[in-house]
């Protein structure tokens, strides 16, 4: 009863939890728009009419305030408002405010806080916006109104060629905010050939008077408003449309909303624009993102439109305008001229009486289509799980065929009519054929001696072809047979067979398959040894019990001079008396030398008295054997070989120990490579701990860097951030350079040890060294060098490693940048060359002085080892860069003058990955490239 109660609870719990997510989801936003000016401000309309699109749900409550600021400003005026907002809205709470325009933005940059304290403000038609307006300020982002005057000017120019003055209309918003002086200034930077005039005039009977008197070859750039002849301030349609009457030369604009009243057009502003990514910053505050991590956004599209009225009034053609530009007022079609005429409309009626009647008709195809669709899917499918099933058996038996291959053992099937259905390498390697001349060909008739034929075949007819059905199973395991094999040469080898019989489902016998091993060796050493045994009665002075015994270990040892392994036998008295074939390979004295000679003779002097106590003990059976040791043995020629030794002992009837029988394997070479073995492993450890050594004081520095950076933007003067802001690029900077120090060390590490791996992909090598090369130009501007990139391809598809690529190009162009002086150009190249694809990175620098050329590429080797020299640099750079073009199958050259320049010239295979699902990759990590090129730039000062 207690558990049903918990339940009940539980559940209770979980639909009151509910209820509260639900009554918080249906509560409503609180949103205030707040215009600078009057409604029926075009430029605000807009904005406003793309606000309420997105924001005009159920869920969102508007309010929307006009401050009228064209019509009444200043102090007294700007506090009344701040009055009537507070009295109105003293008890609303906003969850966002929207700022159209200048005067809003001001406004609440100076009353938020005493007004709409915990409301969220995104702005929007703001000019000339400074990140220092919001430095101490929280809960503001918003879109920038960036007017294009460049833009509007480069295509009226290019559209009017006889150009010969340019007169700007401008008022206290937008670019008017600027001195006319700076204005005029900037403009003859841009182009001095042409007379500018900016007019700062109110009224429209000034402007009207202005643009009467001006003559052809003049062009008038209207980016501001007018009053009329009482001070009203005028609508923006009326103020251009007032001036086109009066004018006979073009009227260009900066913002669309004098579009459609006089003017050709231009690069304009769109207040849609303003309101659709006021839209999506809102809708990022009012799900939940905090507004203070949301960026302004700085950078809007403005576009090229055109009155297609105005261009006709002056002679412009459409086809030399921008492939991009919008074009409103052209001539109405046909349809728009002739839809009111009843004959038309008789028409219309009829054709949409037949798409009605070919709608019909298309549906009916289309369900017929649909169904065939269907079946066409449903066969597709099942040809797809019998394609499947189909490699997935290929598979299968592609796998087994693999198995095999790898066996040391002789796999063949036979079919009934004897011939080779399947055989394996090693079959293959043992007759001395290739697998396709094999398969095939009877086995008995082309693979076995003459002699053998007819008993085998009349074998194989009475065990395979004349059997009977089986009931059960798919082998039968058949008796076990031995016969001999002859391969392409005329060698003959032994080989012992165990066979099965292979049926199908339906029980019938369809061939043998059967696994075979060479035992010729074998029986080789078998005949050798009855013919090799060896009466030792008048060689050794043993007892009688040990001759038989050591005559048989004397005949095998004699047949086991094949061996690789060394055998010996010495007396009490530490005598060789024998030795096979191996021993005497490694010792380096025949069999005559050996016996009778004392075995310490053999050994090192310093290991000579340790082996004689321990043949001591061992004599004495005061060891536990067999006894494993390793000696340093001495050859005929002084070498040294290290052999380890199992030793053991001969005994006689009563148990006196008579000999000492040992067995030995030469491990000089493996002794080698596990010291090998051992000094890489403490080198890459010693690595390991370096990077770890150096990387901790490295991650110490920048976390130090970061936290002074935010620090002294809170705490410090204005005039003392620049120096401390210098010292903390000179950590930077440095720290910068010890990590490319350490990364380098272990990458030439890994390269040397085989463990550098790349990750391979298909790339576009040409939009990938661009991308590349382009992310470097400010920093190479900088230093007042000249970058250029240069493709002859516009695409180019290689397998390559797109970060082992990007760290070729950026080390190449470090080193263009250390070796060349101000006003030298660096190029980037990218062109094919036969099965090739060349990269070609130069500069018109110092060069590299002849006699240092053949070294430029190796390991810690620098070109200047002065300490006045201008750059630094460990001198592992181009190492790398060598070695990580050759990881590619590549290569690398450099071709100098000294004093005139450098080129170095990179070569890489064309070739892509060709897979059934191959796709171009496409790097999307090209964020950190900044991070990537302050590593590599690291050496050059100053970046």
């Amino acid at each position: 009863m207690q558990i049903a109660r918990k339940i009940y609870l539980f559940i209770l719990f979980l639909i009151i939890l509910n209820l509260i997510s639900y009554v918080e989801a249906l509560e409503d936003n609180e949103i205030l728009i707040l215009n600078s000016y009057y409604r029926g401000y075009n430029w605000e309309d807009d904005i406003n009419n793309t606000l309420l699109k997105g924001l005009g749900s159920g869920k969102n409550n508007i309010h929307i305030e006009y401050m009228d600021i064209h019509h009444a400003n200043g102090e007294s005026y700007l506090n009344r408002l701040y009055d009537i907002y507070k009295s109105k809205y003293q008890n609303y709470q906003f969850d966002l405010i929207i700022a159209v325009d200048n005067a809003a933005f001001d406004f609440l940059l100076r009353y938020k806080e005493d007004l709409f304290p915990q409301a969220s403000v995104v702005f929007c038609g703001v000019n000339n916006f400074d990140d220092k307006l919001l430095a101490r300020k929280q809960g503001f982002t918003g879109v920038v109104e960036k007017v294009d005057l460049i833009g509007t000017l480069d295509i009226a120019l290019q559209l009017h060629s006889d150009i010969d003055k340019v007169v700007l209309f401008v008022d206290d918003t937008s670019i008017g905010t600027v001195k006319d002086e700076i204005l005029k200034e900037e403009l003859l930077h841009y182009n001095n050939e042409v007379e500018y005039e900016i007019i700062r005039a109110e009224s429209i009977m000034i402007a009207q008077e202005k643009v009467r008197s001006l003559a052809e070859g003049d062009i008038v750039i209207l980016a501001g408003g007018f009053n009329d002849k009482n001070g009203n301030r005028l609508s923006l349609k009326d103020t251009s449309n007032l001036l086109a009457i009066n004018s006979q030369v073009p009227i260009y604009s900066l913002w669309k909303f004098f579009l459609g009243h006089g003017i050709v057009g231009g690069k304009l502003t769109n207040g849609h624009y303003q309101g659709v990514f006021a839209n999506e910053l809102a809708n990022k505050v009012l799900s939940g993102e905090d507004i203070n991590n949301i960026p302004v956004i700085k950078d809007i599209p403005n576009l090229y439109m055109f009155d297609y009225k105005e261009m006709k009034r002056f002679g412009i053609k459409v086809s030399n305008l921008p492939l991009e530009s919008i074009i409103i007022s052209r001539d109405q079609s046909f349809f728009m001229k002739n839809k009111d005429k009843p004959i038309f409309q008789v028409i219309i009626f009829s054709i949409i009486i037949l798409l009605f009647l070919v709608i019909i008709l298309s549906i009916n195809i289309f369900k017929r289509k649909r169904v065939e669709g269907e079946l066409l899917l449903i066969k597709e499918e099942l040809e797809k799980k019998v394609a499947e099933r189909t490699i997935k058996l290929r598979l299968e038996k592609e796998k087994l065929h693999s198995y095999l291959d790898m066996a040391d053992v002789v796999f063949v099937a036979l079919d009934l009519e004897q011939k080779v259905t399947m055989i394996n390498k090693k079959g293959c390697k043992l007759l001395g054929y290739p697998k396709e001349e094999i398969i095939g060909k009877n086995w008995f008739d082309n693979f076995m001696r003459q002699e053998d034929r007819k008993a085998v075949k009349n074998l194989f007819k009475n065990r395979v072809v004349n059997r009977e059905k089986y009931e059960e199973g798919e082998i039968f395991i058949t008796k076990t047979t031995e016969n001999l094999l002859v391969s392409r040469s005329g060698e003959t080898r032994i080989i012992i067979w165990h066979n099965a019989i292979l049926k199908d489902k339906n029980g019938n016998v369809t061939g043998t398959v059967s696994s075979g091993i060479d035992v010729t060796k074998e029986r080789l050493l078998e005949e050798r040894l009855e013919k090799s045994i060896i009466n030792i009665d008048d060689l050794l002075n043993f007892p009688p019990e040990l001759k038989k015994p050591l005559s048989l270990i004397f005949s095998s040892l004699h047949i086991l001079d094949i061996s690789e392994i060394s055998f010996i036998v010495m007396d009490r008295q530490k005598r060789f008396v024998m030795a096979n074939q191996a021993a005497e390979d490694v010792f380096g004295y025949n069999r005559e030398e050996i016996i009778g000679t004392k075995v310490l003779e053999f050994i090192k002097k310093e290991e000579r008295d340790e082996v004689d106590q321990t043949l001591n003990n061992i004599l004495a059976q005061r060891l536990k054997l067999p006894f494993y040791i390793e000696i340093s043995c001495l050859t005929k020629d002084g070498r040294e070989r290290i052999i380890a030794w199992y030793i053991s002992i001969l005994k006689d009837d009563n148990g006196v120990v008579q000999a000492i029988f040992s067995t030995g394997v030469d491990i000089t070479e493996r002794k080698l490579l596990e010291e090998k073995l051992e000094y890489n492993k403490l080198k890459v450890e010693f690595f390991a701990n370096l990077t770890h050594e150096l990387k901790t004081p490295l991650n110490l520095i920048f976390s130090a860097a970061q936290m002074l950076e935010m620090y002294h933007k809170k705490k410090l003067p204005a005039a003392e951030q620049e120096d401390v802001t210098r010292y903390l690029n000179i950590i930077k900077q440095n720290g910068y350079r010890q990590l490319r120090l350490v990364n380098n060390l272990v990458d030439i590490t890994k390269i040397n040890s085989n463990s550098f791996k790349l990750d391979l992909k298909n790339q576009d090598i040409v939009e990938s060294v661009r991308e590349i090369t382009l992310s470097t130009a400010e920093y190479i501007k900088n230093k007042d060098r000249i970058l250029e990139f240069d493709s002859k391809l516009d695409k180019k598809v290689i397998v390559c490693d797109f970060f082992a690529i990007e760290r070729i190009i950026l080390n190449l162009l470090s080193n263009a940048v250390k070796f060349t002086n101000e006003g030298d150009k660096i190029m980037v190249e990218l062109y094919q060359a036969d099965n090739k694809v060349i990269i070609s990175v130069s500069d018109t620098g110092i060069g590299i002085e002849a006699s240092k050329l053949e070294f430029i590429f190796d390991r810690f080797r620098q070109i200047d080892k002065s300490f006045s020299r201008n750059t630094e640099g460990s001198g592992i750079g181009l190492a790398i860069v060598k070695l990580l073009v050759e990881l590619h199958n590549g290569s690398i050259k450099v071709e100098s003058q000294y004093g005139q320049g450098s080129n170095f010239i990179i070569e890489l295979p064309d070739v892509e990955l060709k897979q059934e699902d191959n796709k171009i990759a496409v790097n999307n990590n090209i964020g950190n490239l900044v991070d990537i090129i302050n590593l590599e730039f690291s050496d050059v000062y100053g970046l």
